[in-house]
């Protein structure tokens, strides 16, 4: 069957990550430290759903009957960021 006939569930969901760390000693002044971190997150998710419902063959009547309820579809969209530096 294919997804128009039937039903789908879809799912899609990105990660990405990074961290950053960078030290730097100053040779003129002993003891002095620079420091920088810094961090990357992002996540990007897609999720959809679709249930379809069909019309049935009733043996009493003879005839197709329509579908009980209607098609039911819902989408869920998230998109996270942070930066820290």
């Amino acid at each position: 069957m294919t997804e128009y006939i039937s039903y789908y569930d879809k799912f899609e969901e990105y990660k990405y990550q990074t961290n950053t760390y960078l030290t730097y000693s100053f040779k003129f002044l002993k003891g002095l430290n620079f420091k920088i971190l810094g961090a990357c997150d992002s996540n990007a998710r897609n999720a959809s759903n679709l249930k379809r419902t069909y019309f049935q063959y009733d043996s009493y009547t003879d005839s197709p009957t329509p579908p009980a309820s209607k098609p039911i579809y819902w989408n869920d969209n998230m998109l996270f960021s942070r930066k820290d530096f």
